[in-house]
């Protein structure tokens, strides 16, 4: 018997198989997300569903979270329905990415999950299984911190040194290089042509440049970990404790990133870095069904 787990989000959907014992199988394709009211989000679902069934075989049960699901009645049936045009003899049981992530990392009741990748959220679940989160809110809105947040703030900042006519830095020239543009008119037709992931993904040379002492990555970055610090603390004050254990995972939070590195100095001994597999910890939750 074969057990599938799914994690989608915003940069990627990665998916494991197992046979509740060891992994049997394997994968990262394109991202996808659960806005089946957009025509192109149901067509890069059925994308992504046809690429992982054509390598996978026997699925018994399906395990998935999905940023952007609606788990209202009539919108989830509808979902449950596209995962059996593909895993027809499978059960399906689908939640958000960032439960998903939260029950990965964590038991119900445990602690609190600060999630930084392309967005932000804070996630704590409750003993008796209620979801509560902070933020999330998407890029248009908040996800303060995160990856978008933070490659966008590094194309501002190679905006500012541009309008004061201030000598470019080697963390602006890195930038202006990724952007393929040297201007204006280049950084504008590269931020309203690309899809978000495409700025969500400087983060990382913020990352590389603040680890090799640029004044003005680290400058961002420290920002990032204090946004993110507000949701722990806006956690914390919903919940009535500061006692729990905080959880730092997502692209931004990596073991050894600077701003990983920041926002653990701001939060103190309570945070640790998390690295579990989220999509095999869904391939064993799809194996609970």
């Amino acid at each position: 018997m074969a057990f599938l787990g799914i994690d989608a989000g915003a940069s990627a959907t990665k998916w494991s198989v197992t046979d509740g014992d060891r992994t049997l199988a394997q994968g990262r394709t394109l991202p996808m997300d659960g806005h089946i009211y957009k025509d192109t989000s149901l067509s890069r679902i059925r994308e992504v569903l046809t690429e992982i069934a054509e390598k996978t075989e026997g699925i018994k049960s399906v395990y998935a979270g999905i940023t952007g699901l609606s788990l209202a009645d009539k919108d989830y049936a509808i979902t449950k329905t596209l995962f059996a045009e593909y895993f027809p003899s499978a059960k399906f049981t689908g939640v958000s990415d960032m439960e998903l992530a939260y029950r990965a990392h964590l038991e119900p009741g445990e602690g609190i999950l600060i999630y930084a990748g392309t967005g932000s959220i804070a996630v704590h679940i409750t003993k008796n299984g209620e979801l509560k989160r902070m933020g999330g809110w998407g890029y248009l809105l908040g996800d303060e911190g995160a990856g978008y947040w933070i490659g966008r703030e590094a194309i501002r900042s190679c905006l500012y040194a541009l309008e004061m006519g201030e000598p470019l830095s080697h963390f602006h020239e890195t930038i202006f290089a990724e952007l393929e543009a040297k201007d204006w008119v280049g950084i504008r037709n590269f931020v309203y042509s690309e899809h978000r992931s495409a700025i969500a993904s400087l983060s990382r040379f913020v990352s590389d440049e603040a680890n090799s002492g640029e004044n003005a990555a680290k400058t961002i970055l420290d920002g990032s970990a204090h946004e993110l610090n507000s949701l722990r603390n806006r956690m914390q004050h919903l919940l009535g404790s500061y006692s729990h254990t905080i959880v730092l995972a997502g692209g931004v939070l990596t073991d050894g990133s600077y701003a990983a590195n920041a926002l653990m100095k701001l939060i103190g001994t309570q945070a640790v870095i998390g690295n579990a597999d989220i999509a095999a910890k869904a391939a064993l939750l799809a194996a609970k069904l």
